[in-house]
């Protein structure tokens, strides 16, 4: 055997080898996947929502779901074919070469993005598999799809295909779609209907008519151009479909509330709910009808043409009323409601901080990064709970700074806003995040703050029961601040209400926390929040700019969303709030000296004998308070600046604070008199009589603090000495010549 035979030979046995493991792997993997046929069969399916009372939110039944494929046209059937599987009559469940083609392209980008999956393959992925992306999965739906194909015809596998797929906005199956989007049957779709339907599979959110028309109407034209192509309509018939506007989406079907719709999606991720899911099965929602009617009511008095979004959630993270003029939960940028949970909960967590922690508010430069405030506003020193209340930008960063980036987002990190490595940098202060978050994962870290700290994901649905089993699996908690880091961040946050930029929601006998935040520039804004919290309950509201439109720069997250949150709070409440935000153990309640305070920044505890006019009071976590106490009243002090004689009278020039009192006594060898006395507001300069003796007198200065009939003396301080009228001060008197 000469060499080229023998590199042939090891090339096929190699080949041969790879080609054995490949069938190995497949049976392995594969043992024990059937087809199950009463999961493509049955269409008794019932879903009931229950509220969190146990009542009956909606019942929904499979049974009116299905249409049969005699009443689907023939174009509507052709349409996803030709878009969706066009080697569906030729295939015996999987199209091998498509497959290929398929994972020539994952080697290359090393993923698994192409699926190449047939109708055959999409209806078995969505009536007895998952949507993990694994090789395990796919091969399991291979060899199921190839099973189908050898057990049902064709059409019988369509039909169980258009009845079982979801077209997005809560619709499974083509009735419903039908129904939803044209108000009609299958039965009477036109050409271009069809055409739409089957170009929302793909992507049901990203090409559904009624959220992203534009999209929609490139993706119908591109079904109907493959139709035309592969024969199924000819040239008159595309050009009279491919002109036809896309129709204003009208239906009889009453549309779920927004809340279902939120639920719904929720379900989705934890059981499959497709018009052949055979057992009945109850979904346990937190549901609250009267705040529902609260935000529908009060959305509908305040009508808007931007996108809006509202949520009530309780402290353990579960939503109770939920509202969106838009069916899409996007991920939107956060603006300045990040800067409690990124920036100020952790710096107190961590000890960074006090809330009353003095910070300079000056136009910054940060390594290149130069944030303004808004309207380059700047305020000098200010506290922390100042800077937060107005939302200032500068004290943020420089927080943060202080903090570090990566330390204060590992408290972000253990929540579902999304935080990336591209996060870590200071601009993540003003709420610039790759990913941005949907409007419930931002509203439950806020209902940390009302729950201790314990962090719950924002959920609606509180069990799922199928064939008497639960299937519902409690929201995992987790520790996201201590309980006094949330109590003294509510406390900050009270400053919003009372005099920052959610002052719109301060009332009398409504107990509120809040925090406003605004993304735009200064062309626009396109997002707009107000996040306010009782003792109960949090409110998030979002307006948003449409597409990629912009709202103008007077919609602010203290205008609009402050003014209806306002609103809906006096409907949750119409006889205020009877609780109060419940205060930990270890929060300390501590007077801090206003006198180093405001001069210097510096915080200590006050003196035991301070005055009330003297004192601050500010909240502290158990394990950072100040560490030092001011013995101002205690041990009064006073500083010589001169001690002079002039025309026989002595002048005394001392510092002194002004609410010391002042005696000043005169020592003649064992004898000592009061010479001056003042109980306050001493003033500069002192003049005393020198006494006509000529002796050698001593004069000493006595500060004091009287409150009341508590006197506290401090030490005596000697000024200097003189005879007659010389003066001899207390560094020199000894070369006087009378000694």
């Amino acid at each position: 055997m000469n060499k080229g035979l023998k590199i042939l030979f090891i090339i096929l046995l190699s080949v041969g080898a790879l080609i054995l493991s490949a069938f190995a792997a497949y049976f392995v993997m594969t043992a024990g996947a059937t087809l199950d046929a009463d999961k493509l069969v049955n269409v008794h399916r019932t879903v009931v929502f229950l509220d969190k009372n146990g009542d009956t939110i909606e019942e929904s039944s499979g049974k009116s779901s299905v249409t049969g494929i005699d009443d689907i046209p023939l174009h509507v059937q052709n349409a996803f074919i030709a878009i969706e599987d066009k080697r569906f009559y030729s295939h015996g469940g999987t199209d091998f070469k498509a497959l290929c083609r398929s994972g020539v392209k994952n080697v290359f980008s090393l993923s698994l993005k192409e699926g190449a999956s047939t109708i055959d393959q999409q209806l078995i992925k969505n009536t007895h598999l998952t949507s993990d992306k694994t090789l395990k999965r796919k091969l399991t739906e291979i060899k199921l799809a190839k099973e189908l194909d050898k057990k049902y015809t064709k059409r019988e596998i369509l039909e169980k295909y258009l009845n079982t797929i979801y077209f997005g906005n809560g619709c499974y199956g083509i009735t419903d779609a039908s129904e939803y989007f044209f108000g009609k049957t299958p039965k009477n779709l036109t050409v271009s209907e069809g055409a739409i339907l089957a170009g929302t599979v793909k992507a049901p959110s990203n090409y559904s008519p009624k959220n992203n028309p534009e999209k929609c109407l490139k993706r119908r034209n591109l079904v109907l151009s493959e139709m035309e192509k592969q024969g199924y309509i000819d040239k008159t018939l595309y050009t009279a479909a491919v002109t036809t506007p896309l129709p204003e989406i009208k239906t009889d079907k009453k549309p779920d509330n927004a809340f279902l719709a939120y639920a719904k999606n929720e379900l989705s991720f934890l059981i499959e709910t497709d018009a052949y899911e055979k057992n009945k099965t109850i979904v346990n929602t937190s549901y609250n009808e009267g705040f529902q009617r609260i935000l529908e009511n009060v959305f509908a008095e305040n009508d808007s043409d931007y996108n809006v979004t509202a949520i009530i959630l309780n402290k353990r993270g579960e939503a109770e009323a939920f509202y969106s003029t838009s069916e899409i939960q996007e991920k939107r940028q956060l603006g300045s409601v990040i800067k409690p949970v990124a920036v100020y909960a952790p710096a107190i967590e961590l000890g960074t901080i006090y809330s009353c922690s003095k910070i300079l508010d000056e136009k910054t430069v940060f390594s290149g990064y130069a944030p303004a405030n808004y309207k380059n506003k700047y305020y000098g020193n200010v506290s922390a709970k100042f800077a937060l209340s107005k939302s200032l930008n500068i004290p943020a960063v420089k927080i943060l700074s202080l903090t570090g980036v990566k330390n204060s987002l590992e408290f972000l990190k253990k929540t579902d806003v999304e935080i990336t490595e591209a996060d870590e940098n200071l601009s993540v202060a003003l709420g610039a995040t790759v990913n941005g978050a949907k409007i419930d994962s931002i509203a439950a870290v806020y209902a940390s703050f009302i729950n201790d700290g314990v962090f719950t994901p924002a959920h609606s649905i509180t069990g799922v029961v199928k064939a008497n089993k639960n299937l519902y699996e409690k929201r995992k908690t987790v520790r996201l601040f201590s309980p006094d880091t949330s109590y003294v961040i509510t406390d900050m946050l009270s400053e919003t209400v009372n005099n920052g930029t959610a002052k719109r929601l301060k009332t009398e006998d409504i107990l509120l926390s809040a925090k406003t935040g605004t993304v735009g520039t200064e062309k626009g804004n396109s997002d707009a929040y107000c996040i306010s919290f009782s003792p109960e309950y949090v409110l998030s509201v979002r307006y948003s700019a449409k597409g990629g439109n912009i709202m103008p720069n007077s919609i602010t997250g203290g205008t609009e969303p402050a003014s209806v949150s306002a609103a809906i709070w006096r409907k949750i409440y119409p006889n205020g709030t009877n609780t109060q935000f419940s205060k930990p153990e270890s929060v300390k309640e501590l007077n801090i000296d206003e006198i180093s305070y405001e001069s210097d920044g510096v915080i200590e505890i006050a003196d035991e004998f301070a005055p009330d006019r003297y004192k601050l009071k500010e909240l502290f976590t158990e394990k950072n308070c100040p560490k030092s106490t001011s013995h101002r009243f205690t041990h009064p002090s006073a500083n010589i600046n001169d001690f002079s004689v002039n025309n026989n009278k002595i002048c005394i020039r001392l510092c002194l604070a002004q609410y010391y009192g002042l005696k000043i006594y005169v020592r003649d060898g064992n004898s000592e008199s009061l010479v001056y006395e003042a109980n306050s507001c001493v003033p500069e300069e002192i003049t005393v009589n020198i006494p006509n003796e000529k002796k050698e007198y001593e004069y000493y200065a006595l500060p004091f603090f009287k409150n009341g009939e508590i006197v506290k003396n401090g030490e005596k301080i000697f000024l200097g000495k003189i005879k007659s009228s010389e003066r001899v001060s207390s560094d020199d008197w000894w070369k006087n010549e009378f000694e």
